[in-house]
């Protein structure tokens, strides 16, 4: 189903942009999120759609969707690579 809607979304010119925030994104920080994705996402002539889910396990930042890209930039994924650098630096001492 979710790739019928992205082919539909793709007939109409348009980029489907699911952005996974710990908390509601305030009008400001969407339409910031709108303008930087316009910027330096879509190609000339195409129209950006986009999709805020929430997820409090992120515990805050953001994290993007575009197609197959996936761009991660909670909290989440900062503390699991802080984790997996300490687990490297213990194993090798």
């Amino acid at each position: 189903a979710e790739q019928y809607q992205e082919l539909v979304y793709a007939s109409r010119g348009e980029v489907l942009v699911t952005v996974t925030s710990a908390i509601p994104l305030s009008p400001a920080q969407e339409n910031e999120c709108k303008k930087v994705l316009t910027e330096k996402v879509l190609k000339k002539g195409e129209k950006l759609v986009l999709n805020v889910k929430i997820d409090r396990k992120i515990l805050g930042g953001l994290i993007f969707d575009i197609g197959e890209k996936h761009i991660d930039m909670s909290i989440e994924a900062r503390i699991r690579k802080i984790e997996n650098l300490l687990r490297e630096a213990v194993g090798s001492a």
